[in-house]
């Protein structure tokens, strides 16, 4: 019973699409461009916003999400929306460009939220 009730403290309460914490995260981590730093943490974020990490945590899961996985997708997406501008574009300088300290890291996030390789994903846009 005990160990049930624990777990019941850290169940996020249900938060709806309209919190002003989750709207203020959301336009910040736009407007700003936060996502872009390769320096962003929790802690960092959380600070800007004027909470604790353990808030913002539970915001991001009781949004069905993380704060890694929110990075990730707004990177992707970034680079994504670059690639469909232009298909000839560098996918190195885009990598760091969005954020990522490294190719490698970038060019393994990219396979994660795609489920394909940047190549494989620039050859199926050129149509090769």
């Amino acid at each position: 019973m005990l160990r049930f009730l624990r777990r019941l403290r850290k169940t996020p309460p249900p938060v709806t699409e309209e919190s002003p914490l989750w709207l203020s995260l959301c336009r910040t981590m736009e407007k700003e461009a936060l996502w872009k730093d390769p320096e962003l943490c929790l802690d960092r974020l959380s600070r800007e916003l004027h909470t604790n990490r353990t808030t913002l945590t539970r915001l991001y899961r009781a949004h069905g999400t993380t704060f890694a996985r929110d990075l990730r997708e707004r990177r992707i997406s970034f680079i994504l929306d670059q690639l469909e501008g232009d298909s000839s574009l560098l996918l190195e300088p885009l990598f760091y460009e969005a954020g990522y300290r490294n190719y490698s890291t970038g060019w393994r996030q990219f396979c994660r939220v795609t489920g394909v390789s940047p190549s494989v994903y620039l050859e199926n846009m050129r149509g090769i």
